[in-house]
């Protein structure tokens, strides 16, 4: 408050502070008790419930701010957008740091004319921006921006500025066509084109992929991470194309920020960028024309537009490693290359994925661990392993050389598979805490770079993509969940909080009947017709959505579910009506006793007092479960209606209280049909029985504008990852559950009389081993 010239500061109920000029407007107060997170236990306090701690800045002579100086690019007005985008490119949302120069320079890149930045966080690149013409509400600050400067936008209007590029896009992916995608990534976990899963553990450089017939080749570096078991990353890779004409461009990590024109990506990581042998600052591209190369935050991203070929490299970090996680994208497929390598060969069959360099089929093995240990390492070195300097084609950084980095004459080192066994055998190990007992990959991941590398190994998109295939390969599309795998939370009742916190307008401390329609925790779907059914999987997901709700207001209600092994719950709900977004979150941190919400992405805002102008009233719950309420009322426009969404835990319900064809009548979505209570795709026609399809039907997609205020994988064209059972876990820790199926029956039905719900109940009590969940309905 200090340095924008305020005379006062006030903190409030621990997390908030507010900056002014008055501070007195109604009075003194008695209950700044709250501690503030940020100082040690037992010193501060940080004001109260409605109480402001106030706190002179020592600043006399406040006064205003200069006003900030004019943003360094061309603005072109703000202009309207709809739902058939004005400016055709969205890029990833950045709710927390997109700024005018991150949205330009992004765009410029890639080639486009224009950058649109819209409602704060949205990024919008095109070569045209003005279909439905002019728009005056370009008022959202830009998150990534210092408050009061630049705004980013306005709902449903872009903020249009000049980004100085020519308008040849680059880096566009085709549409329905014939793209071939192998990816590498973590410790290198290879995902071929056709599917096949394994790890490569070779210290050396290798060949990933090369022509039989032409001189086209990629080639990757791999190297030990600097501590502990010493698994492999990829540190560089190498492409060179069969025509001479094109640059052969390579990119690596660099030994250190002082090498020759490292860019900083991200932590202690490094890149340099050699296009034909030649250093170059990553973020300047190759400077040429028949090839590209762009630096859009943490992912780099190499285009041949001529070959159709791109590469987009992410640069990884887990316990001080820096790596490479690249996706190998064919456009074409490449038709006229006889292709060979680690990454195989494009054409359909995994099985013959495995060759020699002559491209002859080798056997694959049998057995999941053959993939990761010695069988792949095998296979890797005596065939991929670069022992020859001339058939190398990196370039080095002064002091270093092809010997430094070639080992094709080492022999298996076990300690990988040793650390896993030991994972396996200790079940309070991070391994089997965080994956399934054989999940190699994940186990590999998480023992040696850490629980967060492991959780994020299981919800890559290069994960989700395989496993999706090998379900869909053994089971067709019928894909099924029979049963749930177990969590044994054990909670400490004492010391819980048993007051009732009002944030917002009243307490509602009404009891209500059972929902006409709505979703579940362990994500239960109830219809409008109160039909009951189930979808496990991780993704983003469309519960209820229409454009002309309440008068043309607009109601999308969208949910997040969060994939825990062999079952999935709600984790998020996120709400729009008119330009107001409300985002609720589930918690198990059993010291967060307060409600998790986003009003309008603003965290906990105190002024979620409305929701497209009905009343919403917000209450923190009691006791140790955390049961939190958020209740729209929509009696203004719909008498005895409501909206609800309620946390327990972790676990989040979206309830439509009294609904009725009038308010809902016309929404689609998860929810099915109002009236029919038929289950439709997106055309509005096509009616759905299998469950599972219904979900990846209903993701999220660009179009439907992602309401929740941060990205979690999958994102489309990502799909949502699916549940796999391999080994029948889930059947054998159901057999091992502590409360068996009849006693959580009994429990159910003491608080429960719909049978389905007492169902749905029994089948979270089983899943969670936790009979609070009878809480949640």
């Amino acid at each position: 408050c200090k340095i924008k010239g305020y005379l006062y500061a006030g903190t409030q109920f621990g997390y908030a502070c507010f900056c002014g000029n008055e501070y007195d407007k109604y009075g003194r107060k008695d209950n700044c008790n709250v501690q503030c997170p940020g100082e040690e236990v037992g010193t501060t306090n940080c004001g109260g419930s409605w109480a402001n701690e106030v706190w002179d800045t020592a600043s006399s002579d406040a006064v205003a701010p200069p006003p900030p100086p004019p943003p360094p690019y061309t603005s072109l007005g703000c202009w309207r957008d709809a739902r058939d985008r004005a400016i055709s490119f969205r890029v990833p949302d950045d709710r927390t740091g997109n700024s005018v120069k991150k949205c330009v320079e992004t765009c410029k890149v890639m080639g486009y004319l224009y950058a649109g930045t819209q409602f704060g966080y949205a990024c919008f690149c095109g070569n045209e921006y003005d279909k439905y013409g002019r728009k005056d509400n370009c008022n959202v600050q830009c998150p990534g921006e210092e408050v009061g400067t630049t705004n980013c936008g306005g709902s449903w209007a872009n903020e249009v500025w000049e980004t100085g590029a020519d308008g040849n896009v680059r880096f566009a992916r085709s549409e329905g066509g014939s793209e071939c995608i192998a990816t590498g990534w973590g410790d290198p976990h290879l995902i071929t084109f056709d599917g096949l899963k394994y790890d490569v553990h070779v210290q050396s450089e290798m060949t990933f992929l090369k022509s039989k017939n032409t001189d086209f080749t990629i080639q990757a570096r791999l190297e030990p991470v600097p501590i502990g078991a010493k698994p492999m990353v990829t540190t560089g890779i190498v492409v060179k194309e069969a025509d001479a004409t094109l640059p052969k461009i390579q990119l690596s990590l660099a030994k250190s920020a002082a090498s020759e024109k490292a860019v900083h990506i991200r932590n202690d990581c490094y890149v340099q960028l050699y296009v034909d042998d030649v250093v170059r600052d990553v973020t300047t591209g190759t400077g040429r024309g028949d090839a590209h190369v762009a630096n859009i935050g943490r992912l780099i991203k190499v285009e041949y537009p001529t070959t159709n070929l791109q590469l987009d490299i992410e640069v990884g970090f887990w316990r001080n490693t820096c790596y490479f996680s690249i996706d190998f994208i064919l456009m074409d497929c490449r038709p006229g290359d006889d292709l060979i390598g680690l990454l195989g060969s494009p054409d359909g069959n995994k099985n013959n994925d495995w060759m020699n360099p002559n491209g002859d089929p080798l056997p694959i093995p049998s057995g999941s661990s053959a993939f990761f240990f010695k069988p792949a390492f095998d296979y890797a070195i005596e065939n991929w392993c670069i022992d020859d300097e001339t058939k190398s084609h990196f370039a080095y950084e002064p002091g270093y050389g092809f010997s430094d980095y070639e080992n094709c004459l080492d022999n298996y080192d076990p300690t990988l598979e040793e650390i896993v066994t030991a994972a396996q055998d200790n079940p309070e190990s991070d391994g089997l805490i965080v994956c399934e007992p054989f999940d190699f990959g994940c186990i590999i991941e998480t023992e040696t770079l850490g629980t967060e590398a492991g959780e994020a190994y299981l919800h890559d998109p290069a994960v989700v993509a395989a496993t999706e295939a090998a379900l869909i390969e053994a089971n067709g599309d019928e894909l099924t969940v029979e049963e749930t795998d177990t969590l044994n939370d054990e909670e400490d009742a004492e010391n819980q909080p048993t007051d009732t916190e009002e944030i917002g307008d009243e307490e509602d401390t009404t009891t209500t009947p059972p929902p006409d329609a709505g979703s579940r925790g362990d994500p239960h779907f109830k219809t409008w017709k109160n039909e009951h059914f189930e979808f496990h999987g991780q993704c983003d997901l469309v519960l209820a959505k229409d454009d002309d709700f309440a008068g043309g207001l607009g109601l999308d209600v969208q949910i997040r579910t969060k994939l825990v092994r062999f079952w999935s719950y709600i984790s998020s709900a996120a709400i729009r009506i008119g330009s107001d977004v409300l985002e609720v979150r589930g918690s198990g941190d059993m010291e967060e006793i307060n409600p998790i919400y986003w009003f309008n992405f603003d965290y906990r805002s105190e002024a979620a007092t409305t929701l497209g102008g009905f009343p919403l009233t917000i209450t923190r719950g009691t006791g140790r479960n955390h049961k939190h309420r958020f209740v729209i009322d929509l009696g203004s426009k719909f008498p005895g209606q409501k909206i609800i969404i309620a946390t327990m835990k972790e676990f989040v319900k979206v309830e439509f209280e009294n609904a009725s064809v009038e308010a809902f009548g016309n929404t689609i979505g998860m929810l099915g049909d109002f009236k029919t209570s038929s289950l439709f795709a997106r055309d509005g026609k096509t009616e759905i029985d299998d469950f599972i399809q219904l979900g990846k039907e209903w993701q999220v997609l660009p179009a439907d504008d992602m309401l929740f205020h941060d990205v979690e994988n999958p994102q489309f064209p990502k799909r949502c990852v699916l549940p796999e059972d391999p080994q029948g876990q889930r059947r054998r820790r159901l057999a091992e559950s502590a409360i068996s199926p009849e006693d959580a029956e009994a429990a159910c039905s003491k608080s429960l009389k719909d049978a389905a719900d007492i169902k749905d109940c029994v089948y979270d009590v089983i899943a969670t081993q936790d009979l609070d969940m009878i809480g949640a309905f």
